[in-house]
């Protein structure tokens, strides 16, 4: 019996070192035989780090997608670049973005992308939220463009810093910014998921942002149209659809994270999508599967 266990939202930065190795002896007690993340592992300073010591300790196939955390405090090219250098030869270590389908069992395939919230549901140009993620990331952050660097002397005021960061022309540039990101892994999705569904009865999609409306969950609700905007990929979840009509004799089971509040939605007869429970300072094991040899 093959036994994954699925990890989201970890956040191990958040954790003094000696705690953070305790959970991961927690984990390896389970006796699992892989590990699953959909995302949120560290930050752009620690995520390398936080991978070779879950490999280290662990001692277990590791798939994994990245959370928009990952790339806190850097740029997306660059936290790609380092992720892809330091693991392209790991055996263990696998980041599914950048891989084929992965055989669980004779019937079960795994698949991940990174994804990313498109702005596609709700209402993007009347919400008044901005995340870290505008500020942290360098792609979204124009002054951090400006700079190089993070939190350099400025001649800005902070009335002009914030028009900078949160101006209309920002938030349109930004827009785009998060529509190709959700683009990229339609790409994914169109070029990999039909064949693995030829070959595998059942495939498991790790990803971190909630593709469906239904799955953007917050304190035990859907996410409003305030929230939804940048917490949800629409252009992601209308893909997963579109194929997996084509395939009703075949089952999707979607792993998502990032909104830290915890659910399950039934998009299909054969979709349905896990969104995980997740807190600061606090990880946890979202949820054991189990598969016949």
């Amino acid at each position: 019996m093959k036994r994954a266990i699925w990890l989201s939202d970890i956040h191990l930065d958040h954790l003094p070192p000696p705690e953070s190795a305790l959970f991961l002896e927690s984990i390896k007690k389970l006796s699992g035989t892989a590990i699953w993340i959909s995302g949120d592992i560290g930050q752009a300073d620690t995520i390398v780090e936080f991978l070779a010591q879950m490999e280290s300790t662990l001692e277990l196939p590791i798939y994994f997608v990245l959370g928009n955390h990952d790339y806190y405090l850097s740029s997306i090219n660059n936290v790609r670049s380092r992720v892809q250098k330091a693991f392209d030869n790991s055996r263990r270590l696998c980041w599914l973005s950048d891989s084929d389908v992965k055989e669980i069992s004779p019937d079960v395939g795994l698949l991940g992308h990174d994804s990313w919230a498109d702005g596609r549901l709700g209402e993007y140009e009347a919400s008044d939220l901005l995340l870290n993620d505008y500020i942290l990331i360098r792609d979204f952050n124009p002054f951090l463009q400006m700079s190089e660097t993070v939190g350099p002397s400025s001649p800005l005021g902070p009335n002009d810093l914030m028009d900078l960061i949160c101006g209309k022309q920002t938030k349109q540039n930004r827009l785009l910014i998060m529509q190709a990101l959700a683009d990229e892994a339609v790409e994914y999705i169109e070029r990999r998921l039909p064949a693995a569904l030829q070959k595998y009865k059942h495939v498991y999609f790790l990803t971190h942002v909630p593709p469906f409306k239904e799955a953007c969950w917050h304190q035990g609700r859907i996410s409003d149209d305030n929230s939804l905007p940048h917490f949800s990929a629409k252009v992601v979840g209308e893909t997963l659809v579109r194929i997996m009509e084509k395939h009703p004799d075949r089952q999707l089971t979607v792993l998502c994270g990032h909104t830290h509040s915890g659910g399950v939605a039934q998009v299909l007869s054969n979709l349905v999508v896990y969104t995980a429970q997740a807190v600061y300072g606090n990880p946890d094991i979202q949820k054991i599967f189990s598969f016949e040899d």
